[in-house]
């Protein structure tokens, strides 16, 4: 059960049956990607091929992360399941998981798995063991509605130039970072229309938001440099010293040179160097945030 069943399930749009790959096991230990797909909301997604309709289906779920010593129990509420009925259902999801683990593995935990309802109290569970608090979850929302306004702006210049005065307070390097998120995201989705409009609408926000050339000490060409220099580094300490020493400049402008380098590493097909200023980009925000 810990691979994908074949399950047959009815299309809520036209009521055709068809068969569907389930992911009932999401074990973090031995397929970390998997909580990727999950919070990103791109597990257990169906298209009918029928009607084309498109959707996260209502499929119970375990989720089990070895190192937190977590274990969750997805049971939608749509199921309508008595109470006899969901116990059953979790004591073959749990059974299915211990009897695939070594021995040494098998702890006491895993005899009691919580029990969720809804999806939203899945996402919160497994990112407050993650260190991620509501707080920071509420606040993640409201950049992603923030993106979500700047983008039905995108094609009005006054309304967006108002709405980036209106909230330019916001537009920080988390912001930044959620919108290069967004465009790798569509990409990975083939989207690439949505990502092209992102890669625009983030060109106009650093415009729109960046100093005058005259008011910045150091230009461009020491921004990039600085960035080879931190892709280079890889003694954290270093990393630090060097954030520290050049903070005045790791601005939009330097978070928009990066991207940019991101994406001619992709467009190239280098998927090393996409990957690794990705994690650079990461690593230097967290280190950013930290302070």
């Amino acid at each position: 059960m810990l691979k994908p069943q074949a399950t047959r399930v009815t299309c809520p749009r036209c009521q055709q049956p068809i068969t569907v790959q389930v992911q009932s096991i999401v074990d973090v230990g031995r397929d970390p990607k998997l909580k990727d797909l999950l919070l990103q909301g791109r597990l257990n997604v169906a298209t009918c091929p029928a009607c084309g309709n498109e959707g996260t289906l209502n499929a119970p779920l375990l989720y089990h992360d070895p190192k937190k010593g977590l274990l969750l129990c997805y049971v939608p509420m749509e199921l309508g399941l008595a109470q006899e009925e969901r116990e059953r259902l979790i004591g073959r999801l749990t059974t299915s998981l211990i009897e695939s683990l070594p021995p040494k593995e098998r702890k006491g935990y895993l005899l009691q798995p919580k029990v969720i309802l809804t999806m939203t109290r899945l996402m919160e569970e497994i990112l407050a063991a993650d260190g991620i608090t509501r707080e920071m979850i509420a606040a993640r929302a409201r950049k992603l509605r923030l993106l979500e306004q700047l983008l039905a702006y995108q094609d009005d210049e006054e309304g967006l130039r108002r709405l980036v005065k209106e909230k330019r307070g916001q537009l920080d390097h988390e912001f930044f970072l959620l919108l290069s998120a967004s465009m790798d995201r569509a990409r990975e989705n083939g989207n690439e229309e949505l990502a092209q409009r992102l890669v625009e609408l983030r060109e106009k926000i650093v415009s729109l938001t960046a100093p005058s050339r005259e008011a910045v000490p150091l230009g461009k060409t020491t921004r990039e440099a600085l960035i080879q220099r931190l892709a280079d580094c890889r003694d954290e300490a270093q990393l630090k010293r060097l954030i520290a020493a050049n903070r005045p400049i790791l601005d939009q402008l330097f978070f928009q040179n990066l991207a940019d380098r991101i994406d001619r590493a992709q467009a190239v097909g280098r998927k090393k160097e996409a990957q690794r200023l990705i994690k650079l980009r990461a690593k230097v925000l967290n280190i950013l945030l930290m302070e």
